[in-house]
C-alpha cells in the first residue's frame, strides 16, 4: 500500500473477484489468489544475555559465557548473580514486526508467559537451584515453532548452604560434642578421685581419733 488513507465506502470487486480500493490520490487492488500464508515456522535464538542489565560478552575478563549465548546450552552463575536478562528472536523476516513470543522459566514459572512481540525476559532473585530457560516464537501468521530453544541454568548456592560447608558443619558438630563429652568425662573423674581422697583422709581421721579414743580408755 502506498497510503493508508482511504475513501469511505470506495469499494469494488470485479468479475475477476478481484478488489478494488480507492484513495484520495488513486487506487489499489490486488489479486486475492496471490496471497499467500507463510506456513515456515521461524527458528528461534537466544540472541543477548545480561546481568544487572549489562550485555555480557564471552571474551570478557572472569565472563560466564564462554562462547556467544547463541551457541552456549548452559550457564552457571554465582548466588549473587540473580538479576539476569534473555534477548530472544525468531528468524522470520517476512514481516517480523508481526513474530509472536512466549517464554517459560522451568523450575519457577508454573505456565507459559505468553508475551506478544516482547523479545526480552528479566528474572530476578532467582533462588539456588537448576532451571531451564525455554523460549518459543511463530510467524507473521500465527504458526508455532513449539520446540523452539532453550539454555540450561544452575544458579550456585552461598558458601554457607553448599554441600561441604554442611559436610564442615556435621564433623564440627561431632567434634565439639565428642570434645565435650571428653572434658564432662575428665570433670567427672577429677571429681571422683578428689571425693576419694578426702573419704580416704577422712578414715584415716577417724582411724586415729577410734585409736586415741581407745587408749584413752584402756588408761
Amino acid at each position: 500500500l502506498l497510503s493508508n488513507e482511504f475513501n469511505r465506502g470506495s469499494a469494488y470487486k470485479n468479475d475477476l473477484n478481484a478488489p478494488f480500493f480507492g484513495r484520495t490520490n488513486g487506487r489499489n487492488n490486488f489479486d486475492p489468489d496471490s496471497l499467500k500464508i507463510n506456513r515456515q515456522k521461524p527458528h528461534v535464538l537466544i540472541s543477548n544475555f545480561q546481568l544487572f542489565y549489562e550485555d555480557v560478552l564471552e571474551y570478557s575478563p572472569g565472563s560466564v559465557l564462554k562462547k556467544h549465548i547463541s551457541q552456549t546450552d548452559t550457564i552457571v552463575l554465582k548466588y549473587a548473580q540473580n538479576i539476569i536478562t534473555f534477548e530472544f528472536t525468531a528468524l522470520n523476516m517476512i514481516h517480523p514486526e508481526k513474530n509472536q513470543y512466549a517464554y517459560m522459566m522451568e523450575g519457577f514459572d508454573e505456565k507459559w508467559n505468553m508475551v506478544g512481540t516482547q523479545r526480552e525476559a528479566t528474572y530476578t532473585n532467582l533462588s539456588p537451584g537448576k532451571y531451564t530457560f525455554r523460549v518459543r516464537a511463530s510467524n507473521n501468521d500465527g504458526y508455532w515453532n513449539k520446540t523452539g530453544t532453550s539454555i540450561f541454568i544452575r544458579i550456585k548456592p552461598p558458601w554457607y548452604r553448599s554441600w561441604w560447608f554442611y559436610i564442615i558443619a556435621v564433623f564440627t558438630i561431632l567434634g565439639l560434642v565428642t570434645l565435650f563429652f571428653f572434658i564432662r568425662t575428665a570433670q567427672l573423674r577429677k571429681q571422683k578421685d578428689l571425693l576419694a581422697s578426702k573419704v580416704k583422709e577422712r578414715t584415716r581421721e577417724l582411724s586415729y581419733k577410734n585409736k586415741q579414743l581407745k587408749s584413752q580408755t584402756e588408761d
